[in-house]
């Protein structure tokens, strides 16, 4: 079995190697030995990346806000436009994934829900990240005029919405694309 080269391995493979791991076999596959096994490497590497496995898991975490989340808001705030306008955009940037993608793509949320059931860490991360897109979302509704109260019941339909096409989406066949069009055209009717 030949190894992959050291020089092409840094943390960020290795974190993509994890999601992929978590996708397919949850948070138990979050193990060193695993995903050097998977990259065709050593444990030494793991360890030269990351301190150790919680330490690996909390910069999983990082990540996975960072790029998920902050990322998306900024483009989509970059973009400007009207509420409705960047609720589309953000729609489609969310759907955009596929299970091919190399952080495990629509699976990816939903395996990082199932391991937040077993590891406060994970669930306090999780709430941070629910807690900032529905704000996000909300802030969208009232662009278009829409009240407080109201936009911030519509970001929260919008996004449970989301999170369940996620999960629908990563165990049979779901087109979330169209699910969030077809559900932001509901709520954008005054």
């Amino acid at each position: 079995m030949p190894r992959v080269a050291q020089t092409k391995l840094n943390s960020k493979t290795w974190i993509k190697a994890g999601f992929r791991a978590l996708v397919a076999n949850g948070d138990a596959a979050l193990k060193a030995e695993v995903l050097a096994r998977t990259l065709k490497t050593t444990k030494g590497s793991f360890y030269w990346h990351f301190k150790d496995v919680p330490a690996f898991k909390r910069e999983m975490l990082r990540l996975w806000q960072e790029d998920a989340t902050k990322a998306i808001i900024h483009l989509v705030n970059l973009e400007g436009g009207t509420g409705a306008a960047r609720l589309s955009m953000l729609a489609g940037i969310v759907s955009s994934l596929n299970a091919d993608n190399e952080y495990g793509g629509l699976k990816a949320e939903p395996a990082i829900r199932n391991w937040a059931q077993n590891d406060k860490l994970v669930a306090r991360s999780l709430r941070l990240v629910d807690t900032a897109r529905i704000k996000f979302v909300s802030s969208l509704f009232q662009l278009q005029g829409i009240n407080e109260v109201t936009s911030r019941q519509r970001a929260e339909i919008f996004y449970t919405g989301f999170v369940g096409m996620q999960t629908l989406a990563s165990t049979q066949e779901f087109d979330v694309a169209d699910g969030l069009k077809r559900l932001l055209s509901i709520l954008l009717k005054n």
